[in-house]
């Protein structure tokens, strides 16, 4: 990268970067919801499938969530419908809630911020399943510093994460943010892994 030569003991708020992608994430299950159709099965079922891999992103279980999402397919269209109105308020209630508490967690961290190499250990402890969906909502949430940023947390690892890594981001960045994410790194160009893992969440 372009900037000095970051060091271990470097302040690194991994989590502020998390929040923006669970916040990017939120926003964008709570429209999907908002809008379904729901005489469409297909959409109902990507909504659905869409709320709960929310819910594991974010580590909730939420049963009545889970109970709200059981029902959208269920019975007539007029049922259907009014399911799907059900699970948006819910689902509006609990964004909410979600909100305030990254809000008060990023307010308890300032000031004291963890140091760059647990940041880099936490992202090495994820799976490769959970790296890949992470870092989907974090290319369509973040701009290009900052993904330069979290890039240079994984790059020293090399090999097959650092591949990984952007092959996720592939699913979320477009070519201008491609141009960017390379101009942020001190690169020409940055240039993708041939080999292309099936991704947890569509483009």
């Amino acid at each position: 990268m372009s900037h000095d030569t970051p060091h271990a003991t470097d302040p690194f708020d991994l989590a502020a970067l998390v929040h923006k992608a669970l916040r990017g994430c939120l926003f964008d299950t709570l429209l999907q919801v908002g809008r379904v159709d729901a005489g469409d099965a297909g959409q109902l079922r990507a909504c659905a499938w869409q709320v709960r891999q929310l819910l594991a992103l974010c580590g909730e279980t939420q049963p009545a969530l889970h109970a709200a999402v059981d029902r959208l397919g269920q019975g007539p269209l007029e049922k259907r419908a009014t399911a799907a109105q059900a699970l948006y308020q819910a689902l509006a209630q609990w964004t909410l809630q979600q909100l305030q508490r990254m809000a008060e967690e990023e307010a308890a961290q300032a000031g004291h911020l963890p140091p760059r190499a647990q940041a880099a250990a936490r992202l090495a402890a994820l799976s490769d399943a959970e790296l890949r969906e992470a870092l989907h909502w974090m290319g369509r949430s973040l701009g290009p510093q900052e993904l330069a940023a979290l890039l240079g947390l994984l790059q020293p690892a090399g090999g097959p994460r650092f591949g990984l890594a952007l092959q996720a981001l592939d699913s979320a960045v477009d070519g201008a943010g491609w141009d960017g994410l390379a101009r942020a790194m001190g690169l020409p160009t940055v240039t993708l892994p041939a080999m292309r893992p099936a991704l947890s969440l569509a483009a």
